[in-house]
């Protein structure tokens, strides 16, 4: 019997799929009834909205929402999934244009995942290769479509606003400020990509990236 408060692998693949059965569905239903609500000419916006290029764009679970809702809506024509779970209904159906943006190497030597502030680093590697299998199997199955890229500083709470507003939560060599700009210069570009096809898709070069796709 183990202690409540303590995290394992197990918990976690249950914690995992317990979202994926039982929360994500409630959130694509939301995300799906508030679109259905904007189409409508009642909306004081509707007749200035392009529903032809609609993007989802969401972080950890947000991401598996948007990655989800995509499959379910026809309407939408790209996903942008940062740092959150893939599910393997979503690997199985997607096959829509996606940027899968993810967080700092799980593979690193556990001396500098230590220095990251992780407070067990065996336990993170095998967390975040499950959650990253998926995401592999997507880029597989949708090689053409599929792009995904690494930001090799950035922890999963550095693509949030909160480095801004609690300092210390910053993961170590994760430079915020230009860690947004350039998280911003990656998601503009791949939408006037995938949204607007204006041009093909140029991945950004920068010493702190790593496209892995």
């Amino acid at each position: 019997k183990s202690d409540a408060t303590t995290l394992t692998l197990d918990a976690q693949k249950k914690f995992i799929k317990d979202l994926g059965q039982k929360v994500v569905p409630n959130q694509v239903n939301d995300v799906l009834f508030s679109l259905q609500n904007i189409q409508n000419k009642d909306f004081f916006l509707a007749d200035h909205i392009n529903f032809d290029q609609v993007a989802l764009i969401g972080h950890s679970l947000g991401g598996t929402t948007a990655t989800v809702a995509g499959v379910e809506h026809q309407s939408i024509k790209s996903v942008i999934n940062i740092d959150g779970p893939v599910s393997p209904e979503a690997v199985e159906r997607l096959d829509l244009s996606m940027l899968y943006m993810s967080s700092f190497n799980p593979e690193l030597p556990d001396a500098i995942l230590k220095e990251k502030g992780l407070p067990n680093v065996k336990l993170y590697k095998k967390i975040k290769k499950l959650e990253l299998e998926g995401v592999k199997k997507l880029v597989e199955k949708n090689a053409i479509a599929s792009h995904w890229v690494r930001f090799k500083n950035a922890g999963h709470l550095d693509f949030t606003d909160i480095p801004f507003i609690v300092p210390v939560m910053t993961t170590k060599g994760y430079d915020k400020q230009k860690g947004h700009a350039l998280k911003s210069r990656v998601i503009i570009d791949f939408l006037n990509f995938s949204v607007k096809e204006s041009h093909t898709f140029k991945k950004q070069k920068d010493h702190s990236l790593e496209w892995i796709k």
